[in-house]
């Protein structure tokens, strides 16, 4: 199943969204059980390629309202990845430096 690296959006002012590590998605958008967004950030003087950011929508009516605006939602690739049980706190560090954009 081919994944997109996302950089989450960290809360303001702490060391998520000063120093954000990349998360997979699925590539696929998942119109029921999707809750992440995806987008592409604009080039800067950091990133000048830009990059994917991803946040967070809160079940119910907040991701029924933006999916009924015709957004798409995604899924984080760990709920569905065949081989979740060797990655993360099983089988080690869960993420890349080789974000695929």
């Amino acid at each position: 199943m081919p994944i997109i690296w996302a950089y989450p959006v960290g809360k303001a002012r702490t060391k998520e969204e000063e120093h954000p590590r990349p998360m997979p998605l699925d590539a696929e958008p998942d119109p029921v059980m999707g809750l992440r967004t995806l987008y592409a950030e604009r080039p800067s003087a950091k990133h000048p390629h830009g990059r994917w950011r991803t946040g967070v929508l809160k079940r119910g009516a907040q991701a029924d309202a933006y999916r009924a605006g015709g957004q798409k939602t995604y899924t984080r690739h760990f709920q569905t990845c065949p081989k979740k049980d060797q990655w993360g706190r099983a089988g080690g560090r869960y993420g890349s430096t080789h974000v695929q954009k």
